[in-house]
């Protein structure tokens, strides 16, 4: 909340690839003729420690924040050293990066890609926090969001998954809040991230239910206004502006 920093957010998602302390008690909800959708506090996992990529960050007064849908990001893809190599390239250039679609049933994968990967590679100290498996299909689903703890920090307690009590969206986002290390707490800059990936045969419907995810996370907010909705939104360049109009987002 405080403008001590900047905020650069590199790229907002469309389609896959690159995309750009508390929260209120569940039971807040947000209706219309069709829906309700609130946020419900669930505790998010952690680890058990606290060439094509793009320009490497210098530090500074600015945070910078991406978004990466890393496609079927699973045991197939561990096993490709490259990749994970590559992975690691592009994920130290920032200070918190927003995951869509890990699909392993094992919660240690992100662990030993901070172990084996990117700590080294990057010499700093990457943590993160993970969401629950989603999705209708057996085939699930799980946000992350990984960050430098040295540039940032999470409320473990208050990150959550938005209820969604009449199945609205395929995969419902995540939440959390963190804040910039360096200035007093009570000064530093604060900020909400919403891990989103919509279903590419849902989009529509999906977009339109976003306004109501993004006010029911402005009310369990307890006056955090920057508010910040990310991921993959499954919208070409010709529909990003839709994003722009969704009624009450602003």
């Amino acid at each position: 909340m405080q403008r001590l920093v900047s905020i650069a957010v590199l790229v907002l998602v469309v389609g896959s690839g690159w995309k750009f302390l508390q929260d209120g008690s569940p039971g807040i909800s947000e209706s219309d003729h069709r829906s309700s959708l609130a946020t419900t506090a669930q505790g998010s996992k952690r680890t058990t420690r606290g060439d094509s990529a793009p320009i490497a960050r210098t530090g500074g007064s600015t945070v910078r924040i991406a978004s990466f849908n890393i496609q079927i990001f699973g045991r197939a893809k561990e096993q490709n050293v490259a990749a994970m190599q590559t992975l690691a390239s592009i994920i130290q250039n920032f200070d918190v990066v927003a995951i869509q679609e890990i699909r392993v049933k094992d919660d240690f994968l992100l662990q030993r890609f901070l172990s084996t990967y990117l700590n080294p590679a990057s010499g700093k100290s990457y943590d993160y926090v993970l969401g629950p498996r989603l999705g209708r299909s057996s085939s699930k689903e799980q946000y992350a969001f990984i960050y430098d703890t040295n540039r940032v920090e999470v409320d473990r307690n208050h990150t959550y998954t938005v209820r969604d009590p009449d199945d609205l969206l395929h995969r419902e986002p995540f939440v959390a809040m963190f804040r910039v290390r360096g200035p007093p707490p009570d000064e530093a800059f604060t900020f909400v991230l919403v891990n989103v990936h919509t279903d590419p045969d849902e989009v529509k419907t999906e977009l339109d239910d976003l306004a109501k995810v993004c006010r029911a996370v402005r009310v369990t907010a307890l006056g955090e206004d920057d508010v910040i909705l990310l991921g993959d939104f499954n919208v070409d360049g010709q529909h990003m502006g839709e994003l722009g109009k969704i009624p009450g987002l602003h």
